[in-house]
């Protein structure tokens, strides 16, 4: 659910439990203005006019899912740099995780709807 908090006059979108309403003016597949053309942005969301909300649900895919830490983004950056074949990483992260877990076997998805696909 999408909740609107008023914060010093100006309304903040508040990520919740479930869907909910859009933001006012703004919905879902509006386009950029022009306004939002002329402007230089960092944030690659306002650059698009996807409005950014506070996260009071977890870790959920619907809000980006989490927001790494520096030490995962920098092995991301490293990782970036180099080329490997799929097959190779996947068995070395299967041996990673079976180790760790005292499993027989581990593997990478992209996420929980992938891995419970995969476990039939």
């Amino acid at each position: 659910m999408r909740a609107r908090q008023s914060s010093g006059g100006s309304d903040i979108p508040v990520a919740t439990g479930s869907r909910g309403a859009e933001p006012k003016n703004r919905g879902r597949n509006a386009a950029p203005t022009k306004a939002d053309a002329k402007t230089t942005h960092t944030n690659p969301y306002s650059h698009f006019g996807v409005p950014t909300v506070i996260n009071c649900v977890g870790f959920a895919t619907r809000v980006g899912g989490s927001c790494p830490a520096p030490a995962v983004l920098d092995a991301m950056r490293a990782a970036n740099e180099s080329f490997v074949e799929i097959d190779d990483l996947q068995e070395a992260a299967s041996k990673l995780i079976a180790r760790t877990t005292d499993a027989e076997a581990g593997i990478v998805t992209c996420g929980a709807a992938a891995g419970l696909t995969l476990s039939f």
